[in-house]
């Protein structure tokens, strides 16, 4: 923290101060202060003020306004129903007041910093955890070709903070190359436990017909899966090698980014 005190009254600046890329704060106040001792020689400070605060940031590169980028489509079967998903998660430092991504299609989307708000079959989200911002942008479409909106190829995302505004790109692709990521065509079948069926004992075990699809990742290579269990209980379970967050589901997913 950088503090500057008894500044003159006619003072209308302060600084130059070198500081770090990241998030800042800072905070003006005007007041009028008494200091003293009362008849038991005890020390006092008394007084009024009017105070100023506002946010602001150090960007070196878009690597340091977003922290994270995760783009993710498919998809999904949940209780017989079929809907085609498409996700954006965003990490960044607080000051930003707004993400911007503009798709390979051409169309660009706006995450408002809201906690969270619906438009037709979309959702966003905004949350500040650990310090950090978390932007989502999340569709669940009837139609697989509301897909077309979003595309494979590059996306470029724009982070909007109180001064100015910075870009990044993301190739939603095989990384290191120009190739597409093939989509997985082979559903996941769970067998156990059943669809709305009742499971007498815990803990749990899920069990699921095998994945053959050649599109998903080897066995071989890095994390090939992950099963998730999520609950509404107080005692909800999770594998130990699972993820933290997210849904029930299976996912294959292929290795590659550094």
């Amino acid at each position: 923290m950088v503090e500057a005190d008894g500044l003159s009254k006619t003072a209308t600046s302060y600084g130059p101060q070198a500081l770090a890329p990241g998030s800042y704060d800072e905070s003006l106040y005007f007041g009028r202060r008494y200091t003293g001792t009362n008849a038991d020689g005890i020390s006092l400070a008394v007084g009024k003020y009017t105070e100023s605060e506002s946010s602001f940031i150090i960007p070196a590169s878009a690597s340091q306004v977003a922290e994270y980028i995760e783009i993710e489509q498919g998809p999904m079967r949940a209780g017989g129903s079929l809907t085609y998903q498409w996700s954006a998660d965003v990490e960044t430092l607080p000051g930003v007041t707004s993400v911007q991504f503009r798709t390979p299609a051409g169309t660009t989307y706006t995450i408002p910093q809201v906690s969270h708000q619906q438009t037709g079959d979309v959702q966003t989200s905004w949350d500040i955890d650990d310090g950090l911002a978390e932007w989502e942008y999340a569709g669940s479409f009837a139609s697989q070709a509301a897909l077309n909106n979003f595309g494979d190829g590059t996306y470029t995302f724009t982070f909007k903070y109180q001064g100015g505004q910075q870009s990044t790109s993301v190739w939603f692709g095989v990384p290191g190359t120009s190739n597409f990521i093939a989509q997985p065509q082979q559903e996941p079948v769970l067998n156990d436990p059943a669809q709305d069926g009742l499971f007498g004992r815990s803990p749990v075990a899920i069990d699921w017909q095998a994945c053959t699809d050649a599109n998903t990742a080897p066995a071989t290579a890095g994390r090939v899966g992950r099963a998730r269990l999520n609950g509404w209980g107080d005692a909800c379970q999770r594998p130990t090698d699972g993820p933290s967050r997210g849904t029930c589901g299976l996912v294959n997913e292929r290795a590659g980014f550094p």
